[in-house]
């Protein structure tokens, strides 16, 4: 890496992970995650979330956002958000397909495949495992 992407923890519970950032990305965690991961887990997530700054997905997962807040803020308005929804829905199947991409890094970062399962496991369905 040429410049780590700085970090921060949301204090939010729900379990979350992103990669977000116009100019530079920057990874967020939520304390949810933090909480509910063990450290190769978390070690996993953030090779995952590295893995989308590398690739220079931050951008797009910034668009995405963004267009995703503002098509619900014109929903009101008669066909206001149809050209708005029409690029959110492209955008939305690259980032299904960028996170394969992230998932590969995370992979390579953790070098446990039985923790990247875990932490994936516990991210879709809590700590109920």
């Amino acid at each position: 890496l040429e410049k780590v992407p700085p970090m921060y923890v949301k204090q939010d519970p729900q379990p979350n992970a992103m990669c977000i950032g116009l100019d530079e990305p920057i990874i967020v965690v939520t304390t949810g995650l933090v909480e509910l991961l063990d450290e190769e887990e978390m070690r996993a997530v953030v090779g995952h979330e590295v893995g989308h700054a590398l690739s220079g997905h931050s951008v797009y997962r910034t668009i995405l956002l963004f267009l995703t807040n503002l098509a619900v803020k014109v929903a009101w308005i008669p066909l206001g958000n149809v050209a708005i929804m029409a690029i959110v829905t492209a955008l939305r199947e690259w980032f299904r397909k960028s996170e394969l991409s992230a998932d590969r890094a995370g992979l390579l970062v953790g070098q446990d495949i039985q923790a990247s399962m875990r932490g994936l496991m516990k991210i879709a369905g809590g700590n109920h495992l």
